[in-house]
């Protein structure tokens, strides 16, 4: 009965995504119905794509070969969270793939090739465990890498040096008529422009819990688990700690 809820047994709820740094907060509405509802798209808020609807062709990475490809973006405030591409092995490779993300260098959308160091790095990704069909792979930056990103004009890249001309990855690209603002890049020995395709990406920051998309936000039913299906679980949001309590008796 929420109404006699006894205050010494409620104790803190978190709700988010687990990862190598803890929990990643999810943003939470409660409705004037007094349900709760909680953004279901975990990959962030989105800064800047280029669609599956406009893949038509894919590109092989693996040493000897082109080992890095990139597109030129375009960013704005927050923090850094995850990149992803398109992209499926072929063959038995193994090693590791990671995103990263550079400075821009040229003009946008047409000779755009990163420049310096990379800016960060994500976490490494088994390429062994992907699957042979292409699919949206998701890339995270972690740590010191999940920097700040600005209104600016970026590459952003994924790249593997290993494998060979049977055992390799598989990226997914636009090479009819792109229509990304900015432009295709890659590397053998040195950055090579290519305004004739774009990559496949979505580039994400963290949620900005103020700025919520009211289209991912779902119903969260929360509760004991039983025969009968789940049985609810007297919960409220303190007003002195914003923390939402659940009765844990």
């Amino acid at each position: 009965m929420t109404n006699a809820t006894r205050d010494n047994n409620n104790i803190p709820v978190l709700l988010g995504t687990s990862n190598a740094d803890g929990l990643t907060p999810l943003p939470i509405q409660v409705e004037s119905n007094h349900s709760i509802l909680i953004d279901d798209d975990t990959g962030g808020n989105l800064v800047d794509s280029y669609d599956l609807a406009n893949y038509t062709i894919n590109s092989y990475l693996y040493s000897g070969a082109v080992i890095r490809v990139a597109q030129s973006v375009t960013g704005e405030s927050g923090v850094l969270n995850s990149i992803e591409f398109y992209v499926a092995k072929l063959g038995s490779p193994t090693g590791n793939i990671v995103s990263k993300i550079y400075a821009h260098s040229g003009i946008f959308g047409t000779s755009s090739k990163p420049t310096g160091e990379a800016l960060a790095v994500s976490d490494n990704y088994d390429i062994a465990t992907l699957d042979t069909s292409i699919s949206k792979v998701n890339f995270t930056f972690s740590g010191s890498n999940k920097i700040i990103l600005s209104a600016i004009k970026y590459v952003i890249s994924l790249e593997y040096s290993g494998g060979d001309i049977s055992n390799n990855l598989m990226v997914g690209y636009d090479n009819s008529s792109p229509t990304h603002g900015g432009n295709l890049s890659y590397y053998v020995s040195s950055w090579v422009d290519n305004n004739s395709w774009d990559l496949v990406f979505y580039l994400y920051k963290d949620y900005d819990t103020n700025n919520v998309r009211d289209d991912n936000m779902v119903p969260v039913a929360m509760g004991v688990s039983s025969s009968d299906g789940i049985t609810p679980v007297a919960m409220y949001i303190d007003s002195g700690t914003n923390k939402l309590l659940i009765n844990s008796n």
